[in-house]
C-alpha cells in the first residue's frame, strides 16, 4: 500500500516545513530502526550514523536497545516520554508485534536538509501512545505551494521472532534473501 502525506501552505507568508508521517502503533511490539553499516561512499574513516535525543529522553531508558545492525525501541508504556530520531539512509523503518511486521519504506533523501537535527525517521512513546514516524526533507513553501512525502507499507507474517536486536536482524536478513 502506498500512503502519500502532503503539506500545502494556505497562509500568506513563506514557511519552511517538512511532511511528517506519524503512524500510531499498539503497545506490545518493537520499533525497528535499521542502521548504516560500512562507509558512506568512499569516506571509509568518517562517521556513518548519529542518534538524536529529545530533552526528556534518557539514553538509559529501558525501552531503548542499541545494536550495530538495528536500534530497537520496545513499545511499552511508561510515564516518562521518550523520543529518538536519526538520518535513516536505508529507507525503511518497521514495527514487529505478535509475528506481524509492518515495514514503512520511504525515499531517505540523505543529501537534503531534514528537521530535528537531520532526522528523517523517529520514534516517540509515552504512557498513552507509540508513534513510528518518517519525515520528508525541509522545503520552503511559498503561499499555495505543496510538499509531498510517500511511504510504501508492507505487512508480513514473520512468525515467532525473539525480541532482541541480533535475532530480529537475522530474521529480517532471511526475509530479504
Amino acid at each position: 500500500m502506498t500512503v502519500k502525506h502532503g503539506l500545502r501552505n494556505e497562509g500568506e507568508e513563506t514557511v519552511e516545513h517538512a511532511p511528517w508521517a506519524i503512524t500510531i502503533m499498539p503497545f506490545g511490539g518493537v520499533a525497528i530502526l535499521p542502521q548504516q553499516r560500512g562507509p558512506i561512499g568512499d569516506k571509509e574513516f568518517l562517521p556513518n550514523r548519529t542518534l538524536t535525543f529529545w530533552p526528556y529522553s534518557s539514553i538509559l531508558d529501558s525501552r531503548l536497545e542499541l545494536g550495530d545492525e538495528l536500534v530497537l525501541v520496545h513499545g511499552e508504556p511508561a510515564p516518562t516520554p521518550f523520543k529518538i530520531g536519526y538520518l535513516n539512509r536505508v529507507g525503511w523503518v518497521a514495527y514487529l508485534r505478535n509475528g506481524i511486521l509492518l515495514r514503512k519504506g520511504f525515499d531517505p533523501q540523505p543529501e537534503l536538509k531534514h528537521p530535528d537535527l537531520g532526522s528523517n525517521a523517529e520514534v516517540y512513546c509515552n504512557d498513552r501512545i507509540f508513534e513510528l514516524e518518517t519525515l520528508g526533507p525541509l522545503s520552503v513553501l511559498e503561499p499555495g505551494a505543496e510538499a509531498w512525502h510517500e511511504e510504501r507499507w508492507q505487512l508480513r507474517s514473520v512468525g515467532s521472532i525473539k525480541p532482541g536486536a541480533k535475532q530480529i536482524a537475522a530474521a529480517l536478513a532471511e526475509l530479504d534473501a
